[in-house]
């Protein structure tokens, strides 16, 4: 993959995701810690998984979206770079 034209990352997508063996319960690479399945790479082949029973996605979420203007709330639980940020960008 080439370099982001903009931001910091790009994404790859497949409906039925993509077949690779969890660490710590997450197929996700971690480049900092080394943690995960390599980064895919330009040239690499990727396993795609399927979605049994399934031919079209939903018409609509499965949640309400919040609206233009509205004020969401994320749980989140800190995770290993949380000395990155002070005390009150936690809160």
């Amino acid at each position: 993959m080439a370099p982001p034209r903009a931001g910091l990352r790009n994404y790859l997508a497949a409906k039925g995701g993509f077949v690779a063996t969890p660490v710590l319960g997450s197929a996700a690479s971690e480049t900092l810690s080394g943690i995960g399945p390599a980064p895919v790479l330009r040239g690499d082949g990727v396993a795609i998984g399927c979605v049994a029973g399934e031919s079209t996605p939903p018409a609509t979420p499965g949640f309400a979206p919040p609206a233009p203007g509205d004020t969401v709330t994320l749980d989140i639980l800190p995770g290993p770079r949380s000395d990155w940020f002070t005390p009150e960008a936690l809160r």
